[in-house]
């Protein structure tokens, strides 16, 4: 069994189950991840399925929209943007250009699907085709503590005064 995941055209992450285990991890320098498990004859590729930020961060992603053959094609009217859970990770479309949009992980720690649709019909009537994403969002770094203070109770006198005798 083998897996590997591609972070982008410079970076790739190759696990080998086989003896011994093979890990090989390249730096990525792109935002585009890609997908790839085979097993034998069987082989499955995909991209841009999740991704990951940390709270208090922003990141960008865009759209292509594809035919079957995986051809670019145009859509008619803006791509729409949505977030299933906007506590989490918020989306905004991009000013200019509505095939690209803008994230940002507010606070919440969880995962949330952005999904970008549009209509595929070029004519006068609407096929709505859409596009997801998985977005994970992590704990950040830490920027501070938080020191708890916890004080004993208070000795009896009569505890302290027979604790003093026993010293003399």
């Amino acid at each position: 069994m083998f897996w590997t995941a591609t972070p982008g055209p410079t970076g790739k992450l190759e696990l080998s189950f086989a003896t011994p285990l093979h890990v090989v991890h390249w730096q990525a320098h792109s935002n585009q991840p890609a997908f790839t498990f085979e097993s034998g004859n069987f082989k499955v590729k995909g991209e841009h399925m999740s991704a990951s930020m940390q709270v208090g961060t922003y990141a960008t992603v865009s759209v292509e929209w594809k035919d079957k053959g995986g051809n670019p094609v145009k859509v008619d009217g803006p791509t729409k943007w949505e977030s299933s859970d906007s506590s989490i990770c918020a989306v905004e479309v991009a000013t200019g250009n509505p095939q690209i949009a803008n994230l940002f992980a507010a606070g919440n720690i969880g995962k949330a699907q952005v999904q970008a649709t549009a209509d595929a019909d070029l004519g006068e009537g609407y096929k709505a085709v859409t596009a997801s994403l998985e977005v994970e969002v992590i704990s950040g770094e830490a920027v501070g503590g938080e020191i708890t203070f916890t004080q004993a109770p208070a000795q009896s006198t009569t505890a302290a005064a027979t604790s003093t005798a026993r010293k003399k």
